[in-house]
C-alpha cells in the first residue's frame, strides 16, 4: 500500500517537465534566495532605510522638548513701565482745608452745566495708589468762588481710582485778562510728594497763550481734557501722577 501511495521517480521527473522553468526551480530549491527575491528584499531595505532617514529629519526639525514658549500674557502686555509725574499748577487763594468728603461737589439746584470727573491716582511706575486723597475746588457757573460749596475731598479705591459729579466751572476775569476753566486738584498719599495742580478743558478760548495767569500751566497736554457729551452733561478723565518722596 504504501508503495502505491508513493509516486515513482520516473513519474516525479515526467511531472516536473511539464512544469515551467521558474516553478522547476522553486521546486528544486535547496533554500538559498532566489533573484528575485533578493531583489525584493533590497526593494523593502531600502524602504526601511527611506523611512529611518525621514524619521530622523523630524526628529532633527522638531523643537526639543526643553525650549520655552513665548509668554502670551507678556507679549500682550503694553502697559507703559514709566508714568510722567502730574505738573504742579498754581494753588491760588481760594483752598479751604476739610472739605467735606463727598462724589458730589455741586448741591441739587446749582445752577450750571453737569459734569462728572473720573480719573486714576498713579505712581511714576504706573501702580495704583489706593487710598490717596483727592481734594478738589472750583468756581461756579459766574466764576465766582465760595467756601461752602463745590469743593470736597474724594479717597481713592483699591486701584487708585476716583470720580465726581459738579457743575462745569466757568472763566473768569483775572488781572490783565482771563482765566480758562479749571478744577483744582491737591493729592496726596503716604510715600509720595504732594501735587497741587489745575485741570483744564480743551477747546477754551482762554487757554495758554490767553491765559492771563503768565505763571500757570494751560499748555500742558497732560491737564487739558476732551469732554463728551450727553444727555445728563459733559464727562471727562485725567489720571494724576505722583512722585516718590
Amino acid at each position: 500500500m504504501m508503495k502505491d501511495a508513493q509516486l515513482s521517480r520516473r513519474e516525479v521527473l515526467r511531472t516536473l517537465a511539464a512544469l515551467p522553468l521558474g516553478a522547476q526551480l522553486l521546486a528544486c530549491g535547496d533554500g538559498d534566495p532566489q533573484p528575485g527575491a533578493t531583489d525584493t528584499a533590497i526593494a523593502d531595505t531600502a524602504a526601511d532605510d527611506d523611512t529611518a532617514a525621514t524619521d530622523t529629519l523630524a526628529d532633527d526639525t522638531a523643537m526639543p522638548a526643553d525650549t520655552a514658549l513665548p509668554d502670551d500674557t507678556t507679549m500682550a502686555d503694553t502697559t507703559p513701565s514709566v508714568c510722567d509725574p502730574t505738573l504742579p499748577d498754581a494753588e491760588g487763594p481760594f483752598f479751604v482745608e476739610n472739605a467735606p468728603e463727598t462724589t458730589k461737589l455741586a448741591a441739587v439746584g446749582e445752577p450750571g452745566q453737569p459734569i462728572s470727573m473720573r480719573g486714576v491716582v498713579r505712581g511714576v511706575d504706573c501702580a495704583f495708589i489706593a487710598g490717596a486723597v483727592i481734594e478738589v475746588w472750583q468756581a461756579d457757573d459766574e466764576g465766582e468762588y465760595n467756601d461752602d460749596k463745590l469743593r470736597g475731598t474724594l479717597i481713592a479705591d483699591a486701584e487708585g481710582a476716583f470720580a465726581f459729579e459738579s457743575i462745569r466751572p466757568a472763566p473768569y476775569g483775572d488781572v490783565g485778562g482771563f482765566r480758562p476753566a479749571h478744577f483744582h486738584y491737591k493729592v496726596t498719599a503716604p510715600g509720595f510728594r504732594t501735587v497741587t495742580t489745575q485741570i483744564y478743558f480743551a477747546g477754551d478760548e482762554f487757554l495758554s497763550p490767553n491765559d492771563s495767569c503768565g505763571g500757570c500751566g494751560s499748555d500742558d497736554e497732560a491737564r487739558i481734557v476732551a469732554l463728551d457729551t450727553d444727555d445728563w452733561g459733559q464727562h471727562g478723565e485725567v489720571d494724576i501722577v505722583l512722585e516718590p518722596v
